[in-house]
């Protein structure tokens, strides 16, 4: 009867552990997290402005399924938390066969805070201004970790492509 009621009380013991335990992991244990959109918005960037490229340089041809992704860009990154306006410099050159979705994300220690997102920057689109999103992080004057996310997108069917890119940069919060 002891070692009955032991063992009932291990499996209560167990069973309370594991359900805290998925609670945790379901939950993000208060980390907050980035959504990034599997199709892409379905507007081109109000900021993005036509690249001045010197010559008229064509998407190359690729092959069903595959592509070709060429980027410019500039690892310093401004923010006014008064205007609310994020400066930033990112090309997506017509040689590119995918649209860009740009994020600007502030990164501290394990999470990541999105600060601002672009529309679609079509091939030969570049962009130097984002305004930041609704809840973006409350943050004061200085430096800060963060990342450049690119999202890639078909053209044709907006569907999110298999690989993005994570560009480490500086935000530089100004009053």
């Amino acid at each position: 009867l002891r070692l009955r009621r032991g063992l009932e009380a291990l499996f209560t013991v167990l069973v309370v552990v594991i359900i805290l335990l998925l609670l945790r992991s379901c939950g993000g244990a208060g980390r907050s997290v980035v959504l990034e959109p599997d199709y892409a918005a379905i507007d081109i960037d109000e900021n993005a402005v036509p690249m001045a490229e010197p010559e008229q340089e064509e998407a190359p041809l690729v092959k069903q399924g595959g592509g070709s992704v060429t980027i410019s860009f500039q690892d310093d990154i401004t923010y006014s938390p008064s205007t609310g306006q994020v400066s930033l410099f990112y090309q997506n050159p017509r040689a590119s066969t995918h649209n860009v979705v740009a994020q600007v994300i502030l990164v501290r220690g394990q999470n990541e805070y999105l600060l601002a997102q672009s529309g679609i920057l079509e091939p030969g689109y570049q962009v130097t201004a984002l305004r930041a999103v609704d809840g973006a992080p409350t943050v004061s004057a200085g430096g800060y970790n963060g990342k450049l996310r690119l999202l890639f997108y078909d053209t044709q069917s907006g569907e999110r492509a298999m690989v993005d890119t994570d560009i480490p940069c500086t935000v530089t919060v100004i009053p």
